[in-house]
């Protein structure tokens, strides 16, 4: 049984009556699953919110107290990071044919792995595969594991996992004759420190056939509580064919760095991502990588958002692209699928307690001092981030005689740029180039 963010986990027995009993109330959790011999549950809960970070629990099926298994991790149990291909499918967590272990995938950082644990005692857990990439669990038995891997230059392929030996094998090929035809970037890693104690992991995708420093694209995540890695994405390799250097990172409020890291925003969506964001962009600047005069950024969701909060507070960019984005918080609380439920978690209290909150949170609150040129793409059909909230953001950077423009999608919802009709895709993709090509020179 499920609201937009909390759920609660109920044991429903079959029959006439058809009897339920609730063995978990009010929690952030998914992906239920019944133990081989139907004694207990295991779940995926979090236990900070939801900004926390996503954990492995089970619990007995009478009921009583959740046992936590990945506690001591910090990190999150599943794949959080925003991937494009087929591997968007859900990852799972597989329990052995005894019910005395787990296999499942852990973000930590900008890579996800897929690790072992027993559910009986305090082992600890152990991770089976390795690298720069990002693996999702499919299906497996007692001798093999079904995933997919990827990485910024090679899109997902079906891979089987040797339980006992620890070896991969490939079981798909279908981009190698198209990736030996495609000039593919270097991938740079880079971290920066901003704040004490706060480390920022990101990457840029820098073009070959270009000279340093390079025009450069900052393209934010959605969520705000997900992240980017070392992922493929289709749209990040078009930006670099048209000779941008693709950078992306993930600031204060992405998961995979702990919960202190990812509840670091809550109640102060924003700024701490601000500071994230210019001392990366400070260091590919340093590194030669990028062009200080050459700086374009876009976003979706979240990402808009901070696309939109970014030009209200630096001029540092020439041009903008946001997306689908949330620009006023007092509205969004009301006219949002997840608007009560997630803006209050996140502004950190209810509306009518913190309204100056959620209108300070609001990149339309700060839309009169941008100089930037920004496009806004929203799509109609969108009950995630309503329409309402780019109609809102254009009227006021008209307002502020900033140079901007607003695309409406229609018939789109929230994510068009993954599950779009293919042809609403490659349009949303060439007004985007368009914008970025008039503007940033």
């Amino acid at each position: 049984h499920q609201t937009f963010v909390q759920s609660d986990l109920e044991i429903v027995s079959p029959g006439k009556k058809q009897k339920s009993r609730r063995i978990v109330e009010a929690r952030i959790l998914s992906e239920a699953t019944f133990s081989p011999d139907g004694k207990r549950v295991t779940y995926l809960a979090s236990n900070a919110g939801l900004a926390g970070q996503t954990q492995l629990m089970s619990i007995d099926t009478r009921g009583g107290k959740e046992t936590c298994h990945t506690r001591r991790l910090d990190r999150v149990v599943g794949v959080a990071l925003q991937v494009h291909g087929p591997a968007r499918i859900r990852s799972r967590f597989v329990t052995t044919e005894d019910g005395n272990g787990c296999y499942f995938p852990v973000t930590d950082g900008g890579t996800a792995h897929l690790y072992r644990l027993g559910l009986t005692g305090r082992e600890k857990t152990t991770a089976l595969t390795t690298g720069q990439r990002v693996c999702h669990l499919l299906a497996g038995n007692t001798k093999h594991l079904l995933f997919t891997s990827q990485d910024p230059n090679h899109p997902p392929e079906l891979f089987a996992l040797d339980i006992e030996s620890g070896e991969e094998r490939a079981l798909t090929h279908h981009n190698d004759k198209w990736l030996a035809r495609m000039r593919l970037p270097e991938v740079e890693h880079v971290t920066v420190n901003t704040d004490k104690g706060i480390t920022v992991e990101g990457w840029v995708l820098v073009p070959k056939q270009v000279r340093r420093p390079c025009k450069t694209i900052l393209v934010i995540h959605g969520g705000p509580h997900s992240g980017y890695g070392n992922s493929f994405n289709f749209d990040f390799q078009e930006l670099v064919g048209e000779g941008y250097a693709v950078a992306y990172a993930n600031p204060r409020g992405s998961t995979g760095y702990g919960d202190k890291f990812s509840t670091a925003i809550v109640g102060c969506w924003g700024d701490p991502e601000l500071k994230d964001f210019n001392t990366f962009l400070d260091r590919l600047v340093s590194l030669g990588i990028s062009d200080p005069d050459r700086l374009g950024v876009t976003g979706i969701s979240g990402g808009g958002h901070l696309t939109g909060w970014l030009v209200g507070h630096t001029k540092r960019f020439k041009a903008a692209v946001a997306e689908q984005g949330v620009y006023n918080m007092l509205s969004m609380w009301g006219t949002s699928d997840a608007g009560k439920a997630l803006i209050e978690l996140e502004m950190g209290g209810a509306i009518h307690k913190i309204p100056e909150v959620y209108w300070a949170r609001s990149p339309l609150a700060h839309a009169h001092k941008c100089k930037t040129p920004t496009l806004l793409i929203q799509g109609e059909n969108d009950i995630r981030c309503p329409m309402e909230q780019a109609e809102q953001m254009y009227a006021a950077l008209l307002d502020a005689g900033c140079t901007t423009g607003l695309v409406r999608l229609q018939g789109c919802s929230h994510g068009t740029q993954i599950s779009g009709r293919p042809a609403l895709r490659r349009y949303r993709m060439n007004v985007q180039k368009d914008w970025f090509a008039r503007y940033l020179k």
